[in-house]
């Protein structure tokens, strides 16, 4: 809000970006989730299940956006995008878990060294991560 007033937007679009913007927030963990499981993925050279979770759910969000924007208005377009980042990492977790790829991906416990340094890792990202927000 305040910030698009700053650079010369309408007072009540910026009142509305900044509600939405709100309303996101507690959908912002899907999100979040979703952007640290997908590169893990690709480096594992998983590339095809993340193609098709993407289009499941970019054929589900227009319905989701339809019918919760109907009946609940700019609060219905935040939770649809809150849920469409939601069901994204879900599917995607689950279809990394399925049989034929679970084998071949590592999935290991945190080490004490790796648990040990997890201070410095989020000293190093937290900023970047309030900068995305």
């Amino acid at each position: 809000g305040p910030l698009m007033r700053a650079v010369g937007e309408d007072g009540e679009l910026s009142a509305l970006a900044g509600k939405y913007a709100q309303l996101l927030l507690p959908g912002l963990w899907g999100w979040a989730l979703l952007w640290a499981l997908q590169p893990w993925l690709q480096c594992h050279g998983v590339v095809r299940v993340q193609t098709l979770t993407a289009g499941l759910t970019a054929a589900l969000h227009p319905c989701l956006l339809a019918l919760l924007t109907r009946r609940l208005g700019l609060r219905g377009a935040a939770l649809a995008e809150s849920i469409s980042n939601c069901v994204s990492f879900l599917l995607l977790l689950l279809a990394a878990g399925c049989t034929p790829l679970r084998r071949a991906l590592p999935w290991a416990r945190p080490s004490r060294a790796s648990v040990a340094r997890l201070l410095d890792f989020l000293r190093l990202r937290l900023p970047g991560a309030v900068v995305m927000v």
